[in-house]
């Protein structure tokens, strides 16, 4: 058996996870009929110099809208012997994105601020710069390179600090986050919550599913939704998971 030191480079994900163990998430998933949402990309392939709009994207402008009707959800909880519910002032939203650091695969985060009031276009435009726009030239990469080169035991204590502070962590990590694996074969995805709501997406594929008592054939998007129980109950996050499924169901050009 070989050992080697933790990669500097995957460090924050280590502190991000340490981080998220202070969460007490509650899991619920539900599927999607994705016709409304694979029909807006086949729309927009056919406009010339028009966005596509991916998944990521559709994702993140629904929930956005979804959360701003659940304000009780975009919020976080601190402290222990002392709780505080903070309600977060606007609606942002962070996605996870496949990166590479010093030649080591990592995740990298992006932020879309405002996700409730900007357009699906808009929003689609700022993940494709993201994804298109190598780490190392990311505005926030310095910092990021910074705690990384910290030792760990000081690097785990200031990325604690960052996180303990509300409208710190509302600024970096946003009011939800969506992460998903659905380039690959990927059914309901169990995502690791890093905010009050997470978002894990699964991919796209064709069900044999039941309407009006007869079997058809629907594109289908698993969707789970993590949410912290200590900001939420189940009743407001089924309620906030069905108005997200809702608004993906009925997306427009």
């Amino acid at each position: 058996m070989n050992s080697a030191a933790f990669p500097n480079s995957r460090r924050h994900t280590l502190y991000f996870l340490d981080q998220s163990s202070q969460y007490r998430p509650v899991f619920l998933s539900t599927e999607v009929d994705a016709t409304a949402m694979q029909a807006l990309r086949e729309k927009a392939k056919t406009k010339p110099d028009a966005e596509v709009p991916g998944v990521v994207a559709m994702v993140m402008f629904a929930t956005g809208r979804a959360l701003s009707a659940h304000p009780m959800a975009n919020g976080v909880v601190t402290g222990k012997w002392r709780p505080k519910f903070h309600r977060f002032p606007a609606v942002h939203g962070k996605f996870s994105l496949d990166k590479e650091i010093d030649g080591v695969r990592c995740v990298g985060s992006g932020m879309v601020s405002h996700a409730d009031t900007k357009s699906l276009a808009q929003i689609q435009a700022e993940v494709d710069l993201l994804k298109r726009t190598p780490l190392a030239h990311w505005p926030e990469f310095p910092q990021l390179k910074k705690l990384q080169s910290l030792p760990v035991p000081v690097g785990r204590w200031l990325f604690g600090k960052l996180m303990n502070n509300p409208a710190t962590k509302h600024k970096l990590q946003g009011s939800f986050a969506v992460t998903s694996l659905g380039h690959r074969p990927v059914g309901h995805f169990i995502p690791q919550i890093g905010a009050s709501v997470t978002l894990g997406v699964g991919q796209i594929q064709s069900k044999a599913v039941v309407e009006n008592g007869a079997i058809v054939c629907r594109d289908m998007l698993p969707l789970t939704l993590a949410f912290d129980h200590r900001v939420i109950d189940g009743a407001e996050a089924a309620d906030l998971l069905q108005d997200l499924k809702q608004g993906l169901e009925s997306l427009k050009g």
